[in-house]
């Protein structure tokens, strides 16, 4: 009985990874990505500018 369950984890899990990786590059073909709130797009620019700053 055991080991029924953990075929069944194992083969539920496996299908998981296969599916998402179709599923989430055909998700942003159809432009279906979540789009980032205003503050946090703010921070990851600022975060860029810093970045960008200690390359020089």
């Amino acid at each position: 009985m055991e080991i029924r369950i953990i075929i069944a984890f194992l083969l539920a899990f496996v299908i998981a990874l296969v599916l998402g990786k179709l599923f989430i590059p055909w998700l942003n073909r159809r432009k279906m990505a979540q789009p980032l709130k205003e503050e946090v797009a703010q921070i990851y620019a600022e975060k860029e500018n810093e970045q960008a700053a200690e390359k020089e």
